[in-house]
């Protein structure tokens, strides 16, 4: 309703009642379609088809009323007749207007769409009458050339944004595309509002009337001043990499395009000689195949790839390149060029290899044959080894380990503290070096090693070497292991036993219980509300409520123990919220009087409340409720008759607040105190008679400890037993 007009609000009901009047005093006229066809007309200017339609729909009831309250001397062909044709208009004019309110509707989405797309649009976009007066300027226009659409619209805009130097341009390329003879793409300096001087690329189109003459002209433009900016560092930046690096380019074909002065000096090639040709020119036989074949697969599938690589020189001269290839990808990411840049390395592989055949040499001169022998130069951090030892470490190349601490970040984690007291007792203290730890191998293993050494000294008394030797002794630790875990495992398998045997038992015991909390109130429920239905009872009024009160009672029983092994698994599980806020307790008292008052009526039982404090502490209010209902009702239950319940709360000497309910119970057993609140265990049960299943307190502690309190109680056997809850005050 709040869409459509107030006056067709008023006109709708005025016309179907003058036509009701008209129809019923000039049953054969048509008098009363007119407002009918009004009625239906009115359906122009509301919002949507479907008002269009119920205003036709009510036309039609109105033509169908008159029909029916027509006199009877009324010849029924024409009055048919006459109706028939009525409903025609109706129902045709209402299909119009729906058509209509189609077309317009498309319409207006497809302005939408369009004005949508013109304001959105990456590039600034702007239309100008034949006079060049602004008609539409969107916000990357805005953005591009500083002036907002309101500065922009109405005016000419070509003095604003097109600077004295580049008028002349501009002027042509505007003849140009008003003779439809050319000026669709030019690119200009342009000038923003703050006088800044850009270039701009443009894409301009002529907007035509029907009879083909101009009606306006349409722009986009791109501020193209940072690309080409750009482009002058990619030049800046192409020269230093020449300087530096040796530069190829090549096709997905390996052809290669581009050369630069260093590659030709390093392959002794021309450059004629090496466009368009196949890298392989300048193959080595240094790599196998599957060298080559990584290469490609690698910047064929668009990835870089990066390496050494030794090439061969016109001259047949071998030298060696660190290479980085660059696949250059298309718009549907496959490669169409390859850049490749490279450093000369050849000096550092001939370093390389005169360092391989030096260590080689140390390592046979070292060799012992089945002990691992290893020398640390402790001043120099440096490590030698016989070839036994990187056996031990678990590798058989010697990569594993360089420094003593490549061996030592191989030991265990949990030994490497027993190894550097070791260590360092031997290089302070003189004291021999002899431990056994367990070290990681790469793939995982662990294995135990004996190792032993000593210190050499110079002639200052600095230790300048440790000497050491180590043995493999896994075999023997896993034979220790091996009978150390048979006895530990038959103690786990007693263990085990005796915990199922207890989880049995505790899991009969709360079945048991269980089974009995639930069978008695629903025993109650189904026999007195079968009793009821076969008529027991159910004449007498006080009797039928009386069972009715029962199984009302019984409900509550159920629903009560349901709601604590939900509270209860909800807590175990960590899922129960807590709405933490300041509260006072004796607020939170006042709420469950009403409960108190009952259960003390019911045992006859007196009760008072002592308030000593108007302190606030941070609790969930719910939840120190369902605390204090549980220790009333506690209190009640294990109360004796006529006894008496006192609750409240005082401050304590650790600026805490304790809650507390005292009662004159039985009190608790010597010896039972560590059950009190452990779930499914109640330390009367056996003896009592009084219904539950244990989790009331269990549920209370979790609540207490959840919201950072403590909970305890004082008993005194046959005397009763006081329960509390603590929490540290907070201020008002």
């Amino acid at each position: 309703m709040k869409n459509i007009p107030f006056p067709i609000i008023i006109l709708a009901p005025a016309f179907a009642v003058l036509a009701l009047i008209l129809d019923t005093f000039l049953p054969m006229g048509v008098a009363g379609g007119i407002p009918c066809g009004f009625l239906v007309l009115l359906g122009i200017w509301l919002p949507s088809k479907r008002h269009v339609y119920a205003l036709a729909i009510l036309a039609t009831i109105i033509t169908g009323i008159s029909f029916l309250v027509s006199p009877p001397t009324i010849t029924i062909w024409a009055l048919t007749a006459n109706r028939f044709l009525r409903l025609v208009i109706i129902w045709g004019a209402a299909v119009i207007i729906c058509e209509r309110k189609k077309l317009i509707k498309k319409s207006e989405d497809s302005n939408a769409r369009l004005s949508y797309h013109l304001e959105n649009s990456p590039l600034a976009s702007m239309i100008w009458d034949v006079n060049f007066r602004c008609l539409e300027w969107n916000k990357e226009a805005e953005k591009v050339f500083g002036y907002s659409k309101d500065e922009m619209i109405g005016i000419g805009t070509i003095d604003c944004i097109v600077p004295s130097s580049a008028r002349s341009q501009v002027d042509s390329a505007i003849d140009e595309l008003s003779n439809q003879t050319g000026g669709a793409v030019n690119v200009n300096k342009n000038i923003t509002k703050n006088g800044k001087t850009i270039t701009c690329k443009w894409f301009n189109t002529i907007i035509l009337k029907d009879d083909g003459t101009p009606l306006g002209f349409a722009a986009m433009a791109q501020d193209i001043t940072q690309l080409i900016a750009d482009g002058i560092e990619l030049d800046f930046q192409k020269k230093a990499m020449d300087e530096h690096a040796i530069v190829s380019i090549s096709n997905v074909d390996g052809e290669i395009t581009y050369v630069n002065e260093k590659f030709c000096n390093a392959s002794q090639y021309t450059r004629d000689e090496l466009i368009d040709q196949n890298h392989r020119i300048l193959k080595s036989e240094e790599h196998d195949p599957a060298f080559y074949t990584n290469l490609w697969e690698t910047i064929i599938a668009g990835k870089v790839w990066k390496g050494d690589i030794c090439n061969k020189s016109k001259d047949g001269r071998l030298y060696w390149v660190s290479s980085t290839i660059v696949p250059f990808l298309d718009d549907n990411g496959e490669p169409f060029q390859f850049v490749s840049m490279c450093t000369d390395i050849t000096k550092n592989k001939e370093l390389e290899q005169g360092l391989m055949l030096s260590e080689s040499r140390l390592q046979r001169s070292q060799s012992f044959a089945h002990m691992g022998i290893w020398d640390w130069d402790i001043s120099n951090d440096a490590l030698y080894w016989s070839d036994q030892v990187p056996m031990l470490f678990g590798s058989t190349d010697g990569n594993v380990i360089k420094t003593y601490n490549d061996m030592f970040s191989l030991i265990h984690s949990d030994d490497q503290k027993m190894v550097i007291n070791a260590v360092k007792a031997c290089v302070d203290n003189g004291k021999e070096y002899d431990v056994i730890f367990r070290i990681i191998w790469l793939d995982g293993s662990v294995h135990w090693i004996h190792q032993n050494g000593n210190v050499v000294y110079d002639d200052d008394g600095n230790a300048t070497n440790m000497l050491g030797m180590m043995q493999d002794i896994t075999s023997k630790k896993n034979y220790e292991e091996q009978i150390i875990l048979a006895k530990e495992e038959a103690v786990l398998a007693l263990e085990e036993a005796q915990m199922a045997n207890s989880a049995n038992q505790a899991k009969s015991e709360f079945l048991a219980t269980m089974s009995h909390e639930i069978r008695t109130p629903l025993n109650a429920i189904i026999g007195f509300a079968e009793a009821l239905e076969m008529g027991i009872g159910a004449e007498d009024r006080d009797e039928r409520n009386e069972r009715l009160g029962i199984i009302a009672n019984s409900g509550r029983q159920l629903n009560n123990l349901i709601s604590d092994i939900l509270d209860f698994s909800k807590v175990e599980a960590g899922k129960l919220e807590f709405d933490l806020k300041p509260t006072l307790p004796s607020d939170i008292f006042e709420r469950c009087l009403p409960t108190i008052r009952q259960l003390a009526k019911d045992k006859n039982i007196s009760f008072k409340g002592i308030k000593e404090s108007n302190s606030l502490i941070f609790v969930d209010p719910k939840r120190l409720e369902q605390i204090i209902l549980n220790f009333i009702s506690n209190a009640v239950k294990y109360n004796k008759d006529n006894g008496s319940i006192e609750f409240g709360c005082y401050e304590t000497t650790d600026n805490n607040l304790r809650v507390y309910v005292e009662d004159t119970g039985m009190g608790i057993p010597e010896g039972k105190e560590q059950l009190i609140f452990s779930p499914f265990d109640r330390v009367n049960y056996a003896t009592s008679g009084i219904g539950g299943i244990g989790l009331g307190l269990a549920i209370c502690k979790k609540l207490t400890e959840s919201m950072n309190g403590e909970i305890g109680f004082e008993t005194a056997l046959g005397e009763g037993t006081t329960f509390w809850v603590e929490f540290p005050m907070v201020d008002a």
